[in-house]
Protein backbone atom coordinates (compact mmCIF):
# COMPACT_ATOMS: atom_id res chain seq x y z
CA UNK A 1 0.00 0.00 0.00
CA UNK A 2 2.79 2.08 0.78
CA UNK A 3 4.02 1.73 -3.17
CA UNK A 4 0.52 2.80 -4.28
CA UNK A 5 0.05 5.45 -2.43
CA UNK A 6 3.92 7.05 -2.70
CA UNK A 7 2.92 6.69 -6.89
CA UNK A 8 -0.84 8.11 -6.57
CA UNK A 9 0.75 10.99 -4.70
CA UNK A 10 3.80 12.03 -7.37
CA UNK A 11 0.55 11.50 -9.97
CA UNK A 12 -0.96 13.84 -8.15
CA UNK A 13 1.49 16.64 -7.56
CA UNK A 14 2.35 15.83 -11.57
CA UNK A 15 -1.34 16.92 -12.33
CA UNK A 16 -1.93 19.65 -9.94
CA UNK A 17 1.27 21.61 -11.16
CA UNK A 18 0.96 20.48 -14.67
CA UNK A 19 1.51 23.99 -15.80
CA UNK A 20 5.01 24.30 -14.00
CA UNK A 21 6.32 20.88 -15.46
CA UNK A 22 5.76 21.88 -18.94
CA UNK A 23 6.55 25.04 -18.96
CA UNK A 24 10.50 23.61 -17.45
CA UNK A 25 10.17 20.61 -19.91
CA UNK A 26 9.85 18.07 -16.96
CA UNK A 27 8.16 15.71 -18.16
CA UNK A 28 10.60 13.45 -18.79
CA UNK A 29 12.24 13.46 -15.21
CA UNK A 30 8.64 13.13 -13.38
CA UNK A 31 7.76 10.27 -15.90
CA UNK A 32 10.89 8.12 -14.42
CA UNK A 33 9.93 8.86 -11.35
CA UNK A 34 6.42 7.97 -11.52
CA UNK A 35 7.89 4.68 -13.85
CA UNK A 36 10.59 4.43 -10.89
CA UNK A 37 7.63 4.19 -8.30
CA UNK A 38 5.03 1.88 -10.21
CA UNK A 39 7.78 -0.81 -10.75
CA UNK A 40 8.54 -0.99 -7.15
CA UNK A 41 4.71 -1.36 -6.79
CA UNK A 42 4.30 -3.89 -9.29
CA UNK A 43 7.40 -6.42 -7.87
CA UNK A 44 5.35 -5.89 -4.19
CA UNK A 45 2.42 -6.87 -6.05
CA UNK A 46 4.52 -9.96 -7.90
CA UNK A 47 6.08 -11.13 -4.67
CA UNK A 48 2.87 -11.24 -2.64
CA UNK A 49 0.84 -13.40 -5.33
CA UNK A 50 3.58 -15.54 -5.74
CA UNK A 51 3.11 -16.10 -1.36
CA UNK A 52 -0.87 -15.96 -1.89
CA UNK A 53 -0.31 -18.74 -4.54
CA UNK A 54 2.43 -21.13 -2.40
CA UNK A 55 -0.29 -20.62 0.41
CA UNK A 56 -3.73 -21.29 -1.35
CA UNK A 57 -1.87 -24.30 -2.88
CA UNK A 58 -0.46 -25.64 0.34
CA UNK A 59 -3.84 -24.99 1.48
CA UNK A 60 -6.04 -27.03 -1.17
CA UNK A 61 -3.00 -30.28 -1.01
CA UNK A 62 -3.14 -30.33 2.78
CA UNK A 63 -5.97 -33.05 3.11
CA UNK A 64 -4.32 -35.22 0.20
CA UNK A 65 -0.87 -35.17 2.17
CA UNK A 66 -2.56 -35.52 5.69
CA UNK A 67 -4.30 -38.75 4.00
CA UNK A 68 -1.23 -40.37 2.18
CA UNK A 69 0.84 -39.95 5.80
CA UNK A 70 -2.08 -41.32 7.24
CA UNK A 71 -2.42 -44.30 5.25
CA UNK A 72 1.31 -45.06 5.18
CA UNK A 73 1.63 -44.96 8.98
CA UNK A 74 -1.46 -46.29 9.52
CA UNK A 75 0.47 -49.41 7.12
CA UNK A 76 3.64 -48.85 8.58
CA UNK A 77 2.80 -49.13 12.01
CA UNK A 78 1.02 -52.71 11.15
CA UNK A 79 -2.58 -52.43 11.59
CA UNK A 80 -3.21 -54.46 8.99
CA UNK A 81 -3.70 -54.39 4.95
CA UNK A 82 -5.84 -51.45 3.70
CA UNK A 83 -9.27 -52.16 3.04
CA UNK A 84 -11.76 -49.97 0.55
CA UNK A 85 -13.78 -49.40 3.74
CA UNK A 86 -11.31 -47.73 5.87
CA UNK A 87 -9.73 -45.72 2.81
CA UNK A 88 -12.62 -44.63 2.09
CA UNK A 89 -14.25 -43.76 5.32
CA UNK A 90 -11.01 -42.09 6.29
CA UNK A 91 -11.50 -40.01 2.86
CA UNK A 92 -14.83 -38.98 3.71
CA UNK A 93 -13.81 -37.82 7.61
CA UNK A 94 -10.34 -36.22 5.86
CA UNK A 95 -13.14 -33.88 3.92
CA UNK A 96 -15.08 -33.02 6.21
CA UNK A 97 -12.10 -31.67 8.29
CA UNK A 98 -11.04 -29.79 5.16
CA UNK A 99 -14.25 -28.13 5.24
CA UNK A 100 -14.11 -27.30 8.85
CA UNK A 101 -10.57 -25.98 8.30
CA UNK A 102 -12.04 -23.86 5.39
CA UNK A 103 -14.40 -22.47 7.49
CA UNK A 104 -12.01 -21.58 9.99
CA UNK A 105 -9.76 -19.88 7.36
CA UNK A 106 -12.74 -17.58 5.69
CA UNK A 107 -14.03 -16.34 8.95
Amino acid sequence: MKATDERVRITSEVLASIKIVKLYGWEEAFKQRILKTKHKELGILYRSGIVEAAISLVFASSSVLCSLVTFATYVTIGHGDLTPKTVFVSIALFDMLHESICRLAEG
